[in-house]
């Protein structure tokens, strides 16, 4: 088996777009701090960064809006504005709640679609960027943000979709994606996936040599399907 070095990754944001070189350690989870049931546009938040901030765009890299429609912020490829002291190697997710009705109390308000959607998008990201870990904002700031623990949760889903895995006899690549490498498993391509379903791939066998991968840019909006680079196939 070849083991790949890690090295920056390619952040691909936008099909027809070049993309940059940054190195992605961190997944860092967000909420608005809006109140629950508060519909909440990406363009919203974007005024609030630009307008009242003076950013120059908006901190986050996604938006999950309520319904789990998935919006794009500042690119991948650029620094975000979301975490002081790791904005360089991470990328910004965030949902649209985070309060109750009455904005008196964090509380965790993401509907089933936005769990959906959050999930996964986090999937195709640690596909993207091997290595990289999920946290909370209120890991690196004294804020309630994203309104529950990141890092518990997200432990919880993968223990879910491990045993979904098992049950069908698969394996998905944010449990058994090699750590510290530049992809998958050379010789696997994805099943072909709906928008906003997770990607899974047959497990195979461990002695499979690892290559490069990169993603197919649709479904848009969703998680990427991998597939291997042509020239590594």
């Amino acid at each position: 088996m070849r083991s790949v070095p890690r090295s920056p990754a390619r952040c691909y944001h936008r099909a027809g777009e070049e993309p940059g070189l940054r190195t992605i350690d961190r997944i860092i989870w967000h909420c608005s701090a809006t109140p629950e049931g508060r519909d909440v546009g990406v363009d919203t938040i974007r005024d609030w960064h630009v307008n009242d901030n003076g950013w120059r765009d908006i901190g986050y890299h996604y938006v999950i809006e309520l319904d789990g429609t998935l919006r794009r912020g500042r690119p991948e490829s650029e620094i975000g504005a979301h975490v002081k002291g790791h904005n360089g190697d991470s990328i910004g997710i965030c949902y649209v709640g985070g309060m109750t009705a009455d904005e008196a109390q964090p509380k965790d308000t993401r509907t089933p679609a936005q769990k959906a959607a959050l999930y996964a998008l986090t999937d195709e990201l640690l596909e993207r960027h091997p290595g990289a870990t999920v946290h909370g904002h209120d890991e690196y700031a004294a804020k309630a943000c994203p309104s529950f623990d990141a890092k518990a949760d997200w432990e919880a889903r993968l223990r879910e979709r491990e045993a979904e895995a098992v049950a069908a006899g698969r394996r998905s690549f944010a449990r058994y994606g090699p750590p510290n490498e530049v992809g998958g498993y050379g010789d696997m391509a994805c099943h072909a996936v709906p928008p906003g379903a997770a990607c899974w791939v047959e497990a195979p066998p461990l002695t499979t040599t690892r290559l490069p991968f990169r993603p197919s840019l649709t479904p848009d909006p969703g998680p990427a399907c991998w597939l291997p680079a042509e020239e590594d196939r």
